[in-house]
């Protein structure tokens, strides 16, 4: 067959395809034998099917993971891995706050909390100073995810206020608009794909399309490997657990 003719997934059988194929070669082998539901013949194959199954989804597998755009868990881990990169954990948002002092100011010390009353969200100061009224001091967040993101002029609270430092901080706009931010959720599959893509570079082939085509005929090659792989596994089975079925 052409390698523009397959397909791009491998398309497995369902058990009782797989069973149904069996006794056909039951029928062949022994014309007019009897294969209905509760012979010897048709629990044969449904007992081949049970463990021919299993064959196919795990060839499926791999199949489905030649691909980096069709790859998950660990194999995406792995892809990762040899990119030099790892999944991005969930983090959360960072930023300043501009807070209220005496006089005479107030040391602030890493791990500090200050949180939002009305979300409960909790940040720590990540840099200790002595800092005086109206200072900016760096926090990030304890609680993570994209809701840790706060707008400008939030109001935030100190859980233990240190000895001259006002109980309340405002969140600082920073340059680009925003106030504390880069609160996410941890990476999931489809940004991997996405950020391992954009590491790949395009000026490799001389157009998008011919990358495509590059990275299509790869897959097909080595689906039609899979392929093989499985006719090989199955072949084991029909030799060594129903001899019976082999010509000769």
């Amino acid at each position: 067959m052409p390698l523009d003719d397959l397909p791009a997934e491998l398309i497995i059988p369902q058990r009782d395809d797989i069973r149904e194929q069996y006794l056909r070669d039951v029928r062949i082998r022994t014309p007019g034998a009897v294969t209905v539901e509760g012979t010897k013949e048709h629990n044969d194959a449904s007992l081949f099917a049970d463990q021919a199954l299993p064959l196919y989804y795990n060839t499926k597998t791999i199949g489905d993971h030649v691909a980096s755009r069709n790859k998950s868990g660990r194999a995406l881990d792995d892809e990762l891995a040899l990119a030099g990169l790892t999944r991005l954990p969930a983090a959360g948002a960072s930023g300043y706050v501009q807070i209220t002092a005496s006089a005479g100011g107030g040391t602030i010390f890493v791990g500090d909390e200050i949180k939002d009353s009305k979300s409960q969200l909790r940040f720590k100061c990540i840099a200790t100073n002595l800092y005086v009224n109206g200072s900016l001091v760096p926090v990030i967040g304890i609680d993570t995810g994209p809701e840790t993101n706060l707008d400008p002029n939030v109001k935030l609270q100190w859980t233990n206020p240190r000895p001259g430092i006002g109980p309340n901080a405002t969140v600082v706009e920073q340059a680009d608009g925003t106030g504390l931010s880069g609160g996410r959720s941890a990476e999931t599959t489809m940004p991997i794909i996405r950020r391992l893509f954009s590491r790949h570079p395009v000026l490799l082939f001389s157009s998008v399309s011919h990358m495509r085509h590059a990275a299509v005929l790869d897959q097909r090659v080595l689906l039609s490997r899979c392929v093989l792989r499985l006719r090989v596994q199955i072949e084991f089975l029909h030799l060594f657990r129903w001899p019976r079925l082999v010509p000769g």
